[in-house]
């Protein structure tokens, strides 16, 4: 801003004697302004002296202490005409060449402006200058601020001030002849708003326009030419009356009567200006049942009570019964025994005592019916009443997987399975001797090597199974395909899907080291198709598979119990099956 100012105050300073007739001009204007901005303000001073002289008689309170300024905020658009016709142009740079043929320029601006002093505004804009002529042709953009004064009485408004901004500006005769040059802009100006509601204003203001050049850069265009030798960039200085109208939309600036305690009733009508009331009462709180506590502390403001209760009736023994209406005052009932206790199961224990009050029960469950298990559901209501169970069980085991087999002799609770693997599930990938077998398929896409998503979990639960078995040090995924199609195309699917679940095991985490990936076509079928027949749609879904073989792993031990070692125990080493009895445990028969 400083710079701003500086550079502003070295163009004036800079300006020739010749400039100096247009500031008179300038001068006249302001001077005009100032008696009307006086006599606005002597107005409101007068009409404020009287509204004083009125009210002395009725209130100690000046009108002063009655309104608060309410600061604004708004933004608008203006559209003006500058009559000037760049005479000085014409004669100090264009002597000789196509002049400008106009008697005005015209600006559009925009700006921003807030009200944050009663009396004041500022207001930062923008905007563009042009004669709308061509050959030469003339444009001028500047930015810049705009100080004012500004009066307002009711939904009108006088503002005076001065706008000050900096900007560029051009002038084109031909591709080869311009001229470009910086220039300051000083705008002195009057303006009358009317506000049309809350939101939305026009205006029309008059002032006078003055643009300032420096540092000019010409081209194909002389300073001086067949004029005197000394003419310089001061003499491109152009000054001139303006008129515009513009359109302002915001906030409306105001004052608003000042209301101290925020209850709604302005201070100079509020007999308790300190003190939240309501208009009914002058402003001050109520108290409908006179005992002396406002409505707005009074938790029985209908009903007349005591300070010590919050304004509602005594109650001695807290019951909730006033004791005006309580039978038995000093012993706590409740409303519909008239303050008495109460036995509503009729089990010979008061209601108060009672933790089951509305259940008939025994003193030694303290009202309550029995619970044998101690599950929390009486045993009126618990079907299981010797086994514990939760109440939405009515009493009895859950099963919170649903699968037949109770919670308590559920060994996975939460995970369904058969009763004859104790509820647990038959989990879909199981390591063996020598593979990993899997209880569902890889699916992709017809004729393509892309997983589909629905094999996602799938795989992952198989490189789970090996990042958890780090004994198994090598394993040959293998692709299979059905006989339909071409036997090299057969071939080189089966090699692709493989290797995409390799790609796949890799990415969740099981290194590569351990894995390798071979296609063999339709050369492996899993259901052999008699020579001269057609593979079913059944043969051929078995026989498109992933397998996982088991290629290098850690010797294999296991720990059997003597009584339950199996019959071909011998022949566990060249077998891929375990047949083991149900309950025998070894390293390796289940991931």
């Amino acid at each position: 801003m400083f710079i701003f100012i500086k550079l502003v105050k070295l163009e004036w300073i800079n300006m020739t004697l010749r400039d100096l007739r247009l500031y008179p001009f300038i001068l006249a204007s302001l001077l005009a302004m100032a008696p009307a901005t006086v006599l606005a303000q002597d107005g409101e001073e007068e009409e404020s002296a009287a509204a004083q002289t009125e009210d002395a008689a009725d209130s100690s309170e000046t009108s002063t202490d009655m309104y608060e300024w309410k600061p604004s905020w708004g933004a608008g658009v203006e559209a003006g005409v500058f009559f000037n016709g760049l005479e000085r142009w014409n004669a100090n740079l264009l002597d000789g060449q196509r002049e400008f043929d106009t008697n005005a320029l015209y600006h559009f601006d925009a700006a921003v402006e807030a009200s944050l002093l009663e009396g004041t505004r500022l207001s930062v804009f923008g905007g563009y200058t042009t004669p709308f002529v061509d050959n030469p042709s003339f444009g001028a953009w500047y930015i810049g601020v705009e100080p004012a004064f500004a009066f307002r009485r009711d939904m009108w408004e006088m503002a005076i001030g001065m706008g000050v901004a900096m900007g560029q500006a051009g002038v084109s005769v031909d591709p080869d002849m311009s001229a470009d040059t910086s220039l300051v802009l000083l705008r002195p100006f009057l303006e009358v708003r009317r506000y049309l509601g809350t939101n939305a204003a026009v205006y029309l203001r008059g002032g006078f326009n003055q643009f300032l050049p420096y540092d000019v850069e010409t081209d194909g265009l002389t300073f001086g030419t067949n004029i005197q030798s000394n003419t310089s960039s001061d003499e491109l200085n152009e000054g001139g009356p303006y008129l515009a109208l513009g359109l302002r939309f915001g906030s409306y600036p105001e004052h608003t009567k000042s209301d101290r305690d925020g209850d709604g009733v302005a201070d100079e009508d509020d007999k308790c200006p300190d003190v939240a009331g309501v208009p009914e009462n002058d402003g001050c709180p109520a108290d409908r049942d006179g005992d002396g506590v406002y409505d707005t502390d009074d938790k029985c403001p209908d009903v007349a009570g005591v300070p010590e209760n919050d304004g509602c009736p005594a109650d001695r023994d807290g019951d909730g019964v006033y004791d005006t209406d309580d039978k038995c005052p000093d012993v706590a009932g409740v409303p519909e025994n008239d303050g008495c206790p109460a036995d509503t199961d009729g089990d010979g224990i008061y209601d108060v005592d009672d933790k089951c009050p509305e259940l008939a029960g025994i003193p030694e469950n303290d009202g309550c019916p029995a619970d044998s298990d101690g599950d929390g559901v009486y045993d009126t209501d618990d079907k299981c009443p010797d086994v514990k169970g939760p109440a939405e069980n009515n009493g009895c085991p859950l099963d919170s997987d649903g699968d037949g087999v109770l919670d308590n002799v559920d060994e996975c609770p939460y995970e369904a399975g058969p009763a004859t693997n104790n509820g647990c599930p038959i989990k879909r990938v199981v390591v063996t001797v020598k593979s990993i077998k899997i209880s569902e398929k890889v699916f992709f896409a017809l004729a393509k090597a892309d997983i589909k998503r629905e094999s996602y979990d799938l795989l992952d639960e198989i490189a789970q199974v090996m990042n958890d078995n780090p004994r198994i040090k090598k394993v040959e995924i293998q692709g299979h395909t059905d006989s339909s199609g071409r036997a090299a195309f057969n071939q080189k699917l089966s090699e692709d899907r493989a290797k995409s679940v390799y790609d796949y095991l890799v990415k969740k985490g099981v290194a590569e080291e351990r894995l390798t990936s071979k296609g063999y076509g339709s050369t492996k079928p899993l259901v052999e198709t008699p020579e001269g027949k057609k593979e079913s749609k059944e043969d051929a879904a078995k026989n498109r598979r992933v397998e996982f073989i088991i290629l290098e792993q850690d010797e294999l031990k296991r720990v059997v119990p003597a009584n339950k070692i199996p019959a071909d125990a011998e022949k566990l080493d060249a077998t891929d099956k375990l047949n083991m009895p149900q309950d025998a445990k070894s390293d390796d028969s289940a991931e």
